[in-house]
C-alpha cells in the first residue's frame, strides 16, 4: 500500500466527512505555505518563472514577495488557540521560491515546532546549514528537488552547479524529487539508483507542467514510461518509487473532477499573504480569497468569496489536476445511498 500518497487518508478525518455530508464548511487540516517567492536557482521548467501552465493568469506572483515572520507567528498562534482549535495540524513549507532563502526560516520552523505542528519541507537542498539540518530532523518529511543524476544535467536544468551541495547531506534527504522534462527523462532510472544509494526512503517522479502541455513529451513519452517501469523495479520494503500513472492526461488538461473537496482540507497561502484554493490556482487573482495582511485567516476561510467558490466547486471543477482519486473517494464517502455496500 502506498501510504505516503494514498488517496484514502481523508478517511481518518471522520468528523470532517460528517460535516461535509451536512453541507457545512470545514476547517483545514493541512496548510501549504510559501515563505518566499525568491529562489537561488533558475529551473528551466519552473511554472512560476515561465507563467501559469493552466491559464496564464498568475498575475499575483511577484518574485520579491515574502511572508513577514510576525504574520506567520500570528497565523499559527490564532489557528491553534483562537479559532479552529487545533484542527490545523500540519504545515508544508514550499514555494513559490526556496523556503530556506527566507531570512527567518529557522525561527519560523522552531516557532511551529513549539506549537506542536507537524512540519514538512520542499527544498532544493542547496542552502542547508548545520543549524537548519538539525531543525528539520524532526520534520515528518523533507523532499529535495534534485531532478537529475549527473552534475551536467543538473546545471543545464537549474542554471547553477550546486549538485554536490544539494545531495551533500544524504541522511536528511528523506524524499528525492524528480520533475521529468526533455532534458532529464533519460536519467529517471539512474536517479532512482542515486536516491537509493544516498539512503533516501523514496523517490517521487512528476511531470513538468509548462505552457507546452503534453507537447513537452512529444516523441519521448514511451521512453519515459519505460524508464519509470525500470525504476519501479528498484523498490524494496524500505525504498519506494512514486510515479505518475497516466498524468499525461492531467498535463493535457483532460482529467476533470466531478467535484473538488481536496481544497477544503488544505489551505494554500502565497508569499504575498493571500489565501488560494490550491497550488494549481495559486497566484491567480481570480481565486485570491483575501490577504492575511488585511483579515484574519478565519474570516478569509469562512468568507463569502471562498464560500461562493466552494459551493460552485462542489458541483464540478473546471481544472485538470492530480487529485482526482482523492476527490472521487470523498465523493463516494459523501454518497447518501451508495449501492451494494454489504457486498464487500
Amino acid at each position: 500500500m502506498n501510504e505516503y500518497y494514498s488517496p484514502y487518508k481523508i478517511a481518518h478525518h471522520e468528523e470532517k466527512i460528517k460535516q461535509l455530508k451536512k453541507g457545512k464548511m470545514i476547517a483545514p487540516t493541512f496548510a501549504q505555505v510559501d515563505l518566499t517567492n525568491s529562489c537561488n536557482l533558475n529551473c528551466s521548467f519552473c511554472s512560476y518563472k515561465i507563467g501559469n501552465y493552466s491559464s496564464d493568469h498568475m498575475k499575483d506572483f511577484n518574485v520579491r514577495d515574502r511572508l513577514d515572520k510576525n504574520l506567520i507567528f500570528n497565523l499559527l498562534y490564532d489557528t491553534k488557540h483562537k479559532f479552529f482549535f487545533n484542527e490545523l495540524k500540519a504545515l508544508e513549507w514550499t514555494g513559490g521560491g526556496e523556503p530556506c532563502l527566507h531570512p527567518d526560516h529557522k525561527e519560523i520552523f522552531n516557532f511551529a515546532k513549539d506549537f506542536s505542528y507537524e512540519q514538512a519541507l520542499v527544498t532544493n537542498g542547496s542552502l542547508l546549514d548545520d543549524e537548519t539540518i538539525d531543525i528539520i530532523k524532526d520534520f515528518s518529511w523533507v523532499r529535495f528537488s534534485i531532478d537529475a543524476s549527473m552534475e551536467e544535467t543538473y546545471e543545464k536544468i537549474k542554471g547553477k552547479n550546486l549538485f554536490k551541495k544539494a545531495i551533500g547531506n544524504p541522511e536528511n534527504i528523506v524524499g528525492f524529487s524528480f520533475i521529468v522534462c526533455r532534458d532529464n527523462y533519460q536519467e529517471i532510472y539512474e536517479s532512482t539508483r542515486l536516491a537509493k544509494s544516498l539512503g533516501c526512503d523514496n523517490v517521487r517522479f512528476s511531470l513538468a507542467y509548462t505552457p507546452k502541455g503534453e507537447g513537452m513529451f512529444k516523441g519521448i513519452w514511451d521512453e519515459t514510461v519505460e524508464q519509470i517501469n525500470k525504476a519501479k523495479q528498484e523498490e524494496t520494503k524500505d525504498f519506494k518509487v512514486f510515479a505518475f500513472s497516466n498524468r499525461i492526461n492531467e498535463v493535457a488538461q483532460k482529467t476533470k473532477n466531478d467535484a473538488c473537496y481536496f481544497h477544503e482540507f488544505v489551505a494554500v497561502i502565497g508569499a504575498n499573504g493571500a489565501v488560494y484554493p490550491c497550488c494549481l490556482l495559486k497566484y491567480d487573482p481570480r481565486f485570491n480569497f483575501g490577504n492575511l495582511k488585511d483579515k484574519s485567516f478565519e474570516k478569509i476561510w469562512f468568507g463569502e468569496k471562498r464560500k461562493k467558490f466552494t459551493n460552485k466547486i462542489r458541483k464540478g471543477c473546471d481544472y485538470s489536476c492530480w487529485m482526482t482519486e482523492k476527490n472521487n473517494f470523498v465523493s463516494y464517502l459523501l454518497e447518501k445511498n451508495p449501492k451494494h455496500v454489504n457486498f464487500i
